[in-house]
């Protein structure tokens, strides 16, 4: 099977659709389908509001038609309202299936709900849109606080370097002057990013973000 009719099998059923022994449109299911609903229940009339999936123009007939009724006041409603007929005999039905003759109390009451919800969901995106903003201001922080690390990382390799060329170190001291510096350093950052984290206050968190990469020469 080629691209292209694996492409019109796929869209038409399945991939089968081109093996003539097994093929069986997906229309022709409906169709099938259909049928048989009817010869189970002969006494039922079956109404299909299937639209179908055309794949050619309609005719010019019907498009002028379609054209012509569109700009008529009465087709410019919900199609799914329905006609006045429609509507008096679903009020009906209301009446005697549920015995429902007034929906105004009902629109009130889910109106009254739909706005409860309404307020409960606007609450909620505005929380999370505060979040959103503080998160967004918070990241602001991030490459000074990189920064401040890698001035970290460059202090500790510049510093061990030196104190190796120095001294004749054997592997157990080495890496013992290399945790004893790491800490160190981490404990001389840990300070200014903990305040850079918590400064809530926009201008105050710029001036201090300035103020640490000034002295820390970042």
């Amino acid at each position: 099977m080629d691209f292209i009719d694996s492409m019109i099998s796929e869209r038409l059923g399945d991939l089968s659709f081109f093996n003539t022994t097994t093929r069986l449109y997906k229309f022709e299911k409906l169709k099938k389908i259909t049928k048989d609903a009817q010869l189970k229940n002969p006494g039922i009339k079956l109404i299909n509001l299937g639209v179908g999936e055309p794949d050619r123009i309609a005719n010019d007939k019907v498009i002028d038609v379609l054209c012509k009724e569109s700009y008529k006041n009465e087709n410019r409603f919900y199609a799914d309202n329905g006609i006045l007929e429609f509507q008096e005999a679903a009020c009906r039905f209301m009446k005697n299936v549920y015995d429902i003759d007034n929906l105004k109390d009902i629109h009130d009451k889910n109106d009254k709900k739909r706005k409860e919800l309404a307020k409960i969901g606007y609450e909620m995106i505005s929380e999370k849109i505060i979040e959103f903003t503080e998160w967004l201001d918070s990241i602001k922080i991030d490459p000074t606080i990189e920064s401040l690390n890698d001035k970290c990382l460059e202090i500790r390799e510049d510093t061990l370097e030196y104190i190796y060329r120095k001294t004749n170190l054997n592997n157990r001291d080495k890496k013992i002057i290399d945790k004893m510096l790491t800490s160190a350093l981490k404990r001389l950052i840990r300070e200014p990013i903990i305040n850079l984290k918590q400064t809530k206050d926009k201008g105050k968190r710029e001036e201090y973000i300035k103020l640490v990469e000034e002295l820390f020469e970042l």
